[in-house]
């Protein structure tokens, strides 16, 4: 799958990385969504698959991640966000009447379609923005 010349020397470890990154490519080539790589180590497996993080390498042929701004669909995932912090007095409320309102103020973070972070940028007059 990887071909690196001839005059090129590679480690056994790194050619059977190189290896594993060709049939992972091939994979993603035959539609799979998202292709681990996992160290075989005590609880890496358990890991990777139950943890957001993981303990290998994936790799992906979809967006993952990423930031866009937000969405009306996004409104619920903003409001479980930034529930807990209302509660501890650290943002002011925002109801979910509101976020619907200004959700064009409003950039998510998500991670395979959940929304890990949010942030808002709300404009005022003179181009002064908070």
């Amino acid at each position: 799958f990887v071909y690196v010349g001839e005059n090129f020397s590679l480690t056994e470890g790194e050619q059977n990385m190189l290896t594993k990154i060709g049939w992972s490519m091939h994979a993603l080539e035959k539609g799979v969504k998202r292709v681990h790589i996992v160290n075989p180590e005590n609880g890496a497996l358990l890991q990777e698959l139950y943890t957001r993080d993981g303990a290998g390498t994936m790799i992906s042929g979809d967006v993952y991640d990423g930031i866009h701004q937000a969405k009306i669909t996004d409104v619920t995932g903003i409001h479980d966000l930034i529930s807990p912090l209302i509660k501890q007095g650290t943002l002011i409320d925002r109801p979910k009447a509101a976020l619907e309102k200004d959700i064009h103020q409003y950039h998510v973070y998500t991670r395979d379609d959940l929304i890990v972070a949010c942030g808002q940028l709300k404009m005022f007059e003179n181009g002064y923005a908070e």
